[in-house]
């Protein structure tokens, strides 16, 4: 009986249960049911009311033969004993089930109970394979792996083939990632931003707003390798499709259809639709027979009469033909061009002459002024010339006061023109200023951004000659370098204007004696000869260049040929030592 209430001990547990236990235990679970459901609260809040409840069929807890309501064996209640369904001291509330088939539920029960047992099963097998996959990953990390490279040193796996190379992952700049981009990555950034553009809801007004209100900058546009390529192969597709009078009207609209379809994988060949493909008709046209004599020339000639078969049958009309000639009437143009103006450049003459007529043009108002009274006449100017006619009664009376009173005046005269002349003057800081300017720039007026380069090749430079070109060069403002070396010529490299580069030359070349402390030091009358001979300093070459190769000018003396190169070097101008080696005089072959 107290397998009826539903209870089990723990020997009993694998006993089955019954098909009339399962019908009154689900009997029970509905009279559960029931009775929460018709004890609930009403919509308004309101809880069942005793009417109600006493409506409910009450059915006792023992049958009239002792049993189970429904059959099956007694039910005996324990007092404090939750019974389902059961009221104290009212017995069982009665649930109103329907009929049901229990042979259905019995046949889930079953399948349910099978498919639980399959799914343990699985997952224990899943369980084992992860535990022998760890198993064995923990023995291979400490475990190293096998090296196995072939005859040309190239890596090989287990299975005998070669691993290809990877390439390490370095830092980069950001146009050069592209390039590790597949094709695929490319094709998807294509057409995302197509998507984009062509988006119903994408404002184009709003798309550099991410960048702000900043101007792009300039930079450099890089071109993939192969596109150009590419391109040209694609027109050339294009080309020939066009004449053969393929239509791809159709091709454009399905690409464009699929695109906004999103449609990124594949189409399906047997998926595709079936069409006829449009040609145009080529038309084939005849071309006339060339004519003996064009129509626009048929006014020029006329048939022969006397001409045979085999012969042109045209002639010159001669009559159509005179002496004249025929002028068309010229037309005038809409919009006449203004000539530009010139600039006249005036002579020195015509220049003083200006200069005399704008001096005359001034002191004329400054005498108009005075006779009107707007400024106040200025004080004769009195001399020891015109001393007597200026002041012809205060000389007589007192000539000696008023010829100290002439020369006080003399004096300040002269005194004001010397101030005016000091304040007209530069400083001697502005002075240097314009002096280096104008070597720098030249003296013909040159543009200071071209920069005159001379390299000289001189012999022997010791002594006052060393000296001479260092200082010249100072004074020039030149920037460069002289390079001496024992036993081996002097190279002297100097940039600047064009007015200074030219003097430089006239001095080194012409004005120096290079051989005047060998001979005085010696006793050798061939001193003088060899004097003359212009071999001691040589020009190797001299022009123009954009930028100067030196930021100023000084003397090095090295020891050997290496060291010069590398002075040279450092500033990027060793092709002037390369200038020197290689030159060789005019003069040398005659």
């Amino acid at each position: 009986w107290l397998k009826g209430l539903g209870f089990r001990c723990q020997w009993c547990l694998s006993v089955p249960i019954m098909p009339d236990d399962v019908e009154i235990l689900e009997q029970r679970e509905s009279a559960e049911e029931n009775a929460k459901k018709k004890a609930r609260r009403s919509r308004w809040g309101q809880e069942p009311s005793k009417e109600q409840l006493a409506n409910q069929q009450i059915v006792p807890a023992m049958d009239t033969d002792g049993s189970r309501p429904g059959g099956g064996m007694p039910q005996m209640v324990v007092p404090g004993m939750q019974v389902p369904g059961y009221v104290p001291g009212r017995g069982y509330l009665q649930p109103q089930v329907p009929m049901m088939d229990y042979s259905v539920q019995a046949a889930a029960a079953k399948e349910a109970l099978e498919k639980a047992k399959k799914a343990a099963l699985f997952q224990k097998q899943i369980q084992e394979q992860m535990a022998q996959m760890q198993g064995a990953q923990a023995h291979n990390q400490l475990k190293p792996k096998k090296l196995v490279l072939d005859s040309f040193g190239r890596e090989l796996d287990e299975e005998g083939k070669v691993m290809p190379i990877t390439r390490p992952v370095i830092s980069t700049l950001k146009v050069n990632k592209d390039i590790f981009k597949s094709e695929e990555e490319r094709k998807k950034e294509r057409e995302h931003q197509k998507k984009v553009a062509l988006g119903r809801f994408f404002d184009k007004s709003l798309e550099r707003s991410k960048r702000g209100d900043r101007t792009q900058r300039r930079h450099f546009k890089f071109i993939e390798h192969g596109s150009l390529l590419k391109a040209e192969q694609r027109i050339a597709e294009k080309v020939q499709q066009r004449r053969m009078g393929v239509d791809t009207k159709q091709d454009k609209d399905r690409d464009r259809k699929k695109e906004k379809k999103g449609d990124d994988e594949e189409m399906d060949p047997n998926l595709m639709e079936l069409g006829t493909r449009k040609t145009k008709e080529i038309i084939i046209r005849r071309r006339d027979p060339v004519p003996e004599i064009e129509w626009w020339d048929l006014k020029a000639f006329k048939e022969d009469p006397k001409a045979a078969d085999e012969t042109y049958p045209w002639l010159c009309d001669d009559d159509r033909y005179s002496n004249l000639i025929e002028h068309p009437i010229p037309i005038e143009p809409a919009v006449v061009k203004e000539a530009p103006q010139q600039t006249m450049y005036l002579t020195k003459k015509e220049r003083k002459k200006l200069r005399r007529l704008r001096r005359q043009q001034r002191n004329q108002e400054i005498r108009d002024k005075i006779k009107m009274g707007l400024i106040a006449a200025p004080p004769p100017k009195v001399k020891m010339s015109n001393l007597m006619r200026v002041l012809s009664e205060e000389a007589v009376a007192d000539p000696s006061q008023v010829e100290a009173q002439v020369r006080a005046q003399m004096e300040k005269r002269k005194k004001d023109h010397e101030d005016r002349n000091a304040r007209s003057k530069l400083s001697p800081e502005e002075k240097k200023a314009k002096k280096q300017q104008r070597w720098e720039a030249g003296t013909t007026g040159n543009n200071a951004a071209e920069s005159f380069v001379s390299v000289y090749k001189i012999k022997e430079l010791t002594g006052k000659n060393k000296y001479l070109v260092d200082i010249n060069a100072q004074q020039f403002h030149f920037t460069g370098v002289c390079i001496i070396i024992s036993d081996m010529p002097s190279l002297v490299v100097v940039e600047g204007g064009a007015g200074a580069i030219k003097r430089y030359r006239k001095l080194l070349l012409r004005r120096m004696k290079w051989k005047e402390d060998a001979a005085e030091g010696s006793d050798d009358s061939d001193a003088e000869g060899k004097a003359a001979d212009g071999m001691d300093c040589q020009l190797v070459w001299d022009g123009v260049v954009k930028t100067r190769s030196f930021r100023n000018w000084k003397v090095h003396n090295l020891k050997n040929e290496s060291e010069g190169r590398k002075v040279l070097r450092e500033r990027g101008a060793e092709q002037y030592w390369d200038m020197m080696e290689r030159f060789r005089p005019a003069n040398a072959d005659i």
